[in-house]
């Protein structure tokens, strides 16, 4: 397996090296140079992400593999589908990187922290195309803060093999509050929910929590 992965790498430099010596001496350009990038790329995630699957114990090759797939696919988005890509592409490319995180802590529990930077590139897609097209009612800052702290919910919620991760839920809440204040910022009717919404859910919680305790 080692052996394969050095010739795997060394055959992908061979490859990109070569790729940019044509392109520096000006033989690939333009469409088909765009081309023959987006093909090499998706070669590259292919071979990564098939080190990956080989492997439970590798699952690192996720990280580029699948980054260089979501690459090569808005590579191939700009290439034939302009106007798509111009609202998706971001998406796609960041997308594709952030659910690389999302296996590497599905082929291994003890890597709960995968799922912080797999949401945040999730969420940075998403923004990306909802800058292009912003949506109404709702500013796109928001959506960041919200992408963020439905990510730390999601930690709270999900198990790994030290039990539930029960500080998540403290930046989840304030996350999900702050990204719902300032996505309706502009609506003060609706801003003004959030805060006290906010503060009787968490006595709530509170509540139920301590009832638990006293039950048990």
């Amino acid at each position: 397996m080692i052996r394969l992965s050095r010739a795997a790498i060394g055959g992908l430099l061979v490859l990109l090296g070569g790729l940019l010596l044509l392109q520096t001496l000006g033989l690939v350009s333009g469409t088909v140079g765009n081309a023959i990038w987006g093909i090499a790329l998706g070669l590259s995630g292919i071979l990564f992400t098939g080190l990956a699957l080989r492997s439970r114990n590798q699952w690192w090759w996720f990280i580029p593999g699948l980054a260089l797939l979501g690459l090569s696919a808005a590579n191939f988005m700009e290439l034939f589908l302009p106007e798509v890509a111009l609202r998706f592409s971001g998406l796609v490319a960041l997308g594709s990187a952030g659910l690389a995180f999302v296996l590497v802590y599905l082929f291994n529990r003890t890597n709960w922290w995968a799922l912080i930077p797999g949401g945040l590139l999730i969420t940075l897609g998403i923004v990306s195309a909802a800058e292009a097209f912003p949506p109404g009612g709702f500013s796109t800052d928001g959506i960041f803060f919200v992408g963020l702290g439905l990510t730390f919910l999601v930690l709270w919620l999900l198990p790994t093999p030290y039990g539930r991760l029960q500080w998540a839920i403290i930046p989840a809440f304030v996350l999900l509050a702050f990204g719902l204040w300032l996505g309706f910022n502009q609506d003060p009717r609706a801003s003004g929910l959030i805060w006290p919404a906010s503060i009787l859910l968490v006595g709530l919680w509170l509540l139920l929590r301590g009832f638990r305790r006293r039950r048990s």
